[in-house]
């Protein structure tokens, strides 16, 4: 399969992917949780810091007991540690999918949704999972 998935690899595509995988990076987080909680909703971004902490911690111990490699293909992003779960995919379900629930509007459910799956195919995409 990733032999399929790596034939749409384009100059014009890979950076798109590299976008949608940084907004499950952790520094993307670090950036937007202190702004969020700063200009937006203290008590939202906190909830969602708080879900985060405990995702990070779950991922990585998941992490370790599933021990799967990293497909034996080209990264097109640095990856540490271990492919299963996705720390990325895991990461972009909770903040998106907790601040959708957050905001309660169609318009969010929505664009968590699309940012969820982008994130998540990313990752296949860009070679560091399968």
């Amino acid at each position: 399969m990733m032999d399929w998935i790596l034939e749409f690899r384009t100059p014009w595509l890979t950076p798109i992917f590299k976008g949608f995988s940084f907004l499950g990076d952790e520094y993307f987080f670090l950036l937007v949780l202190p702004l969020g909680y700063w200009l937006w909703n203290r008590g939202i971004m906190g909830r969602t810091g708080a879900i985060l902490l405990f995702s990070a911690v779950l991922n990585g111990f998941l992490k370790e007991i599933f021990a799967i490699p990293r497909p034996s293909v080209e990264h097109l992003v640095h990856a540490e540690d271990f492919s299963f779960p996705s720390g990325h995919a895991q990461t972009a379900m909770v903040l998106w999918g907790w601040l959708a629930i957050e905001i309660h509007k169609r318009w969010a459910y929505w664009l968590a949704g699309v940012l969820v799956v982008g994130i998540s195919a990313s990752r296949v995409y860009l070679g560091v999972h399968f």
